[in-house]
């Protein structure tokens, strides 16, 4: 292979600039151990060598997902806010990524809220919690990141104490995968997912403002704004913005709670408020909120996290399009049908109940038998540091 050949390939091999490539990244950290795993990577607890200090490190391959463009990692780095998980290093080898970040020690979002006390839960407390998501993101938008796919299990506690903050984790991935890459990451969760994205339109801020508000309805009511169990049915209500304020928990809550969930639920994105107006928005600043103990909505979200949970150990939805080549097309016959009628917020519930006649939904609701099994292999595959071209490439 010519040398001018050979540089460009391994040129065209990294995609973040300013990350670390000559010192591998076993050669820095130790690898501890497992806190979690999505569908295209493993996060681990870790430690310095030779410090006490522990992280927590994201292994991604490469061949899993996709780049976009060279992303710059000093812009990563530099980001620092309360309500951000404190990114350390990313380490960048020819077949996979490493983001080390801070560790945090708390429960995600949802399941710390299962676990409070029913005297305590009420709509000032939803309102504080809300507001750690909103400066966050604010944040992130400030500095030009979305985060696309905002969920419960990326917003992790601090810590375990009483005055422990919410932190935002996992906003490197939509810096560095393409739009088919998120879609297909989302398949078995879109329960958060803006409209736009599952239409195959390009994920930009103000998608992040619908996730924002498909969380603050989960804290408010204790279910899931759109669920069914159809994943086309699912699909086709979040795209059409169809939900509703169940009935029996209204008076329990403020005027101004039910409006803010209104403004952030809209499928239209120009009308759909901002990070900026949900920062000065009254009752994000808990005002004219209401006090009385959500009993019954705090029992609901426990039965909620136990179900997710269960969820979570499911195997991923397939979705198979007849004539669809790729996730992409797949989406857009999806969309097509969903287009057949009128697009407006909040429309009644049985608007369509039709089904796509060239749509057709194979979900596997097993658990592997042999999932232990995969999980150490999985692992196996992340730790093996003697793969040709693997952590002791230099830099180009």
């Amino acid at each position: 292979m010519p040398v001018v050949k050979f540089v460009q390939q391994r040129q065209r091999s990294y995609w973040i600039a300013q990350s670390t490539k000559r010192f591998g990244f076993f050669s820095q950290y130790e690898i501890k151990n497992e806190m979690g795993r999505g569908p295209n990577s493993i996060v681990y607890q870790c430690q310095r060598k030779g410090l006490t200090d522990m992280y927590s490190v994201k292994c991604m391959r490469k061949n899993l997902v996709k780049k976009v463009s060279l992303v710059d990692a000093g812009i990563l780095l530099k980001l620092d806010h309360k309500n951000l998980a404190r990114l350390q290093e990313i380490f960048e080898t020819r077949t996979k990524i490493y983001v080390v970040q801070e560790i945090l020690t708390g429960e995600n979002l949802l399941e710390r809220v299962a676990n409070l006390e029913v005297s305590t839960y009420n709509e000032l407390l939803i309102t504080k919690l809300v507001r750690d998501i909103v400066l966050g993101i604010k944040y992130l938008h400030f500095c030009g990141v979305y985060l696309g796919n905002l969920k419960p299990e990326n917003l992790i506690f601090n810590s375990t104490s009483d005055d422990a903050h919410v932190k935002i984790t996992d906003f490197v991935m939509s810096t560095i995968v393409e739009q088919e890459v998120l879609l297909a990451s989302i398949t078995r969760q879109p329960y958060y997912t803006a409209p736009e994205i599952l239409k195959n339109i390009k994920a930009d801020l103000i998608s992040d403002m619908w996730s924002l508000g498909t969380i603050a309805y989960i804290l408010l009511f204790g279910v899931e704004p759109f669920y069914h169990d159809d994943p086309m049915a699912l699909y086709k209500k979040i795209i059409k913005g169809q939900y509703e304020f169940p009935p029996h928990d209204q008076d329990d809550l403020s005027a101004g709670a039910k409006e803010f969930l209104r403004k952030l639920l809209l499928v239209d994105v120009q009308k759909r408020m901002t990070s900026e107006m949900a920062y000065l928005n009254y009752w994000v600043n808990s005002i004219n909120v209401k006090t009385k103990p959500l009993t019954e909505v705090l029992m609901r979200m426990k039965e909620l996290n136990t179900a997710r949970k269960n969820r979570a150990r499911l195997l991923p939805i397939t979705i198979s399009f007849s004539g669809a080549t790729s996730i992409n097309e797949g989406y857009l016959y999806l969309v097509e049908d969903v287009n057949k009628t009128e697009t407006t917020d909040n429309v009644p519930p049985n608007s369509f109940d039709s089904a796509n006649d060239n749509v057709q939904v194979d979900v596997s609701r097993e658990v592997k038998d042999s999932e232990d099994a995969e999980a150490l292999k999985n692992k196996e595959s992340f730790l093996d540091t003697k793969e040709k071209y693997g952590d002791t490439l230099s830099p180009v």
